[in-house]
């Protein structure tokens, strides 16, 4: 499993010529930016998702019908886990 914010094809590309003998699986978790601050304010550990809520709107042009999108704003995360189990196959890259 790789854990990073994908932001553009390029970078998915990257990863398939890297890794050729992985089936690639893009997941992107897409609650919208209120929603990803409010989460985030909630962590006492640390908030740094305002640094990067510029890149919804990257990722929603860029990514665009690439992989599983989730709209995870009113899923808790064993839900969350639940549905990308359920529709992996939508999310092969």
């Amino acid at each position: 499993m790789i854990d990073y914010a994908v932001v553009n094809l390029d970078r998915v590309e990257e990863y398939r010529r890297q890794l050729p003998d992985i089936h690639l699986h893009l997941v992107t978790l897409a609650p919208g930016v209120p929603v990803a601050l409010d989460r985030d304010r909630q962590r006492p550990e640390k908030t740094v998702t305002h640094f990067w809520t510029h890149l919804d709107e990257v990722m929603r042009v860029e990514l665009n019908g690439v992989g599983l999108w989730v709209d995870n704003s009113t899923l808790f995360i064993m839900d969350t886990v639940n549905y990308i189990l359920t529709y992996q196959k939508s999310a092969m890259v």
